[in-house]
């Protein structure tokens, strides 16, 4: 069953990719382009073999960063990369003489001895066997295999210098082996103003057919695939996913076509997770507990929106200081989209609540006045219910705060579409904890003030006051 799923996600994402005239991007007339040429070597060998030409005007390149509480076998992605040649326009040799972690968003560098100037060729392959691992996130982040069918993050695949190149993309294959990724497509190559949307992704391989829903809302071109036994499970999936959908686009509008892929899968017991990407995701749920939990809700639309929360922020991803406003702003517009479509009922969303100040309130007692909400994203893991309980309770009280100090001209949505206007991910500015503080001054200097003592708050006593 699952490789008939497979195989209609993989037909409907080459049709998604198609861009239309006025969105291509010629990217073959720059000359500051990366280009890839990635060949997926079959499903049994485990590995990804990539021919890169990057632009490059220094004596080292990146891979991008990589997080031991997903994969804690490893030190970087260069653990699972074998980079076979190396060479440019000169033929003096060239070898990388050590790798440097690096203090911005934990991106580990290969330094060269000696500076290249121009395009460097890099051939190497990368070793995906780590799917096959069973980790406690349950893999969405790092990808995961089921069976000989299975779906990887784009991650390790891509070596770079700028970032912001234009980047152009071809993929090969053997045959019977089927690929979706969630990428525009321009004759037989994908193509992006830079490596942003091929880096972070999930791609789905496969040797066989799989089914998938797709929903359009206006610039949202959203797909779900889903390896769930049960198709009402699917279908109750795609019932509030066109509730959802709606509802974060018409308080959000999005200001260009975007193609979303969302990739749902169940797993044993009653444990829920999930990781999102500019234009992917991953959840993992038990459909045991689909008829008796709502964290399966949440969990899904949760990592939806994330395509606004933080990917639609300039700065905020990777910023470890803001993790409370990426994971409870979420959570917050999560639950509220849930409620307003009646999804979650009152007597469950008031349950929901209860729930989170419980936790919040156990693991600051717990913690003993080290952890402030500003501080928890430092150390996610272990600070896990002050990120998201906190941010959510930061998010809540800022919505009443705002309606109850400007008399209803302002609440927390509308707040939230100031932010995505005015931060743009490809704008020049960037939201800072600075910034965001300015941001509320903007409304109400009082609030601000306020909102400095909780952000800093440490101790359950002072974080209750604001309850």
């Amino acid at each position: 069953m699952n490789k008939f799923i497979l195989y209609l996600i993989i037909s409907a994402s080459f049709l998604w990719c198609e861009s239309s005239p006025n969105e291509k991007t010629n990217v073959q007339d720059s000359s500051e382009v990366n280009s890839y040429h990635i060949t997926f070597n079959g499903l049994k060998s485990r590995s990804i073999s990539v021919i890169a030409q990057i632009q490059v005007n220094e004596n080292e390149f990146y891979i991008l960063p990589h997080d031991k509480r997903f994969l804690p076998d490893i030190e970087s992605w260069w653990d699972v990369i074998t980079i076979e040649s190396m060479s440019d326009d000169s033929k003096d040799p060239l070898e990388i003489i050590e790798f440097i972690k690096t203090n911005e968003f934990n991106i580990t560098k290969a330094k060269l001895n000696r500076e290249v100037v121009g395009t460097l060729e890099l051939k190497y392959t990368v070793d995906i066997s780590y799917i096959d691992k069973n980790y406690p996130n349950l893999n969405t982040a790092i990808g995961k295999s089921f069976g000989i069918d299975y779906f990887v993050v784009a991650k390790p695949l891509f070596i770079f210098s700028n970032y912001r190149s234009e980047t152009k993309v071809t993929i090969s294959n053997p045959a019977g082996l089927k690929i979706t990724v969630p990428w525009k497509k321009q004759d037989e190559s994908y193509i992006s103003k830079s490596l942003r949307e091929f880096a972070y992704s999930n791609i789905i391989m496969t040797s066989g057919p799989m089914k998938t829903t797709d929903i359009v809302v206006s610039n949202l071109s959203y797909s779900i695939a889903s390896f769930l036994d049960n198709k009402e499970s699917a279908k109750l999936i795609k019932e509030m996913a066109i509730d959802i959908s709606n509802y974060y686009v018409d308080l959000f509008p999005l200001d260009k076509p975007v193609r979303y892929v969302q990739l749902i899968y169940s797993v044993p017991g009653r444990d829920s997770g999930g990781e999102a990407y500019p234009y992917s995701s991953t959840c993992a749920f038990s459909e045991e507990s689909m008829n008796t939990s709502i964290f399966w809700k949440i969990t899904v639309f949760h990592e939806l929106f994330h395509m606004w929360n933080s990917h639609r922020l300039n700065g905020v991803t990777q910023n470890r200081k803001m993790e409370w406003l990426t994971e409870g702003f979420t959570e917050f517009m999560t639950e509220k989209a849930l409620h307003e479509n009646g999804h979650i009922s009152e007597n469950q969303l008031i349950s929901l609540h209860e729930s989170r100040l419980l936790r919040l309130k156990n693991t600051m007692i717990r913690k003993n006045g080290k952890v402030s909400i500003l501080d928890s994203g430092e150390n996610k893991g272990p600070n896990y219910n002050i990120v998201y309980e906190g941010g959510w309770l930061i998010a809540n009280w800022l919505n009443n705060e705002f309606k109850q100090k400007t008399i209803n001209q302002w609440d927390f949505e509308r707040f939230l579409a100031h932010l995505f206007d005015k931060y743009p991910e490809d704008g020049d500015l960037k939201l800072t904890v600075e910034a965001f503080l300015s941001e509320v001054r903007e409304i109400n200097t009082e609030t601000e003030k306020e909102l400095i003592i909780l952000l800093n708050a440490s101790d359950w006593e002072s974080v209750k006051e604001f309850i």
